[in-house]
């Protein structure tokens, strides 16, 4: 089957999954899938249309990021922030222990090591019959 690459990219810029995009061609998604991995072409127009969604909805984040006074502005700049900037919330957490103290650890590692030497000694051949 062969498909028309300018109908394909469209398809995949209106975000349509590749389940979707079979569908509307009336094809199985196996099918899709085949000519996509048979076919850079195929790979390509899919890949463009998603690069376009992406393009445009970053597009109009972003300038209703920067329309101060919108409903959601602020929360969406601080998405974007996070997103593509990197940036977090950062919370401090502080333990101590009694009384204010250092907090003090205690673990039984004897049985953990035990297990790992008896394996060890049976992985080499050394267990004593």
């Amino acid at each position: 089957m062969v498909f028309d690459l300018e109908d394909l990219e469209e398809l995949a810029s209106k975000g349509n999954s590749n389940e979707t995009i079979a569908r509307l061609l009336k094809v199985s998604k196996a099918t899709l899938q085949r000519r996509i991995a048979d076919s850079p072409q195929v790979a390509d127009a899919i890949a463009q249309g998603r690069a376009r969604v992406e393009d445009k909805l970053r597009t109009v984040q972003l300038e209703t990021a920067y329309a101060v006074g919108l409903p959601g502005s602020a929360t969406l700049q601080i998405w974007l922030g996070k997103q593509l900037l990197g940036q977090r919330d950062v919370r401090a957490v502080e333990v101590s222990g009694a009384n204010g103290g250092p907090l003090e650890l205690q673990a039984d590692l004897r049985p953990v090591l035990e297990d790992k030497l008896a394996k060890f000694i049976k992985s080499r051949g050394l267990a004593s019959t």
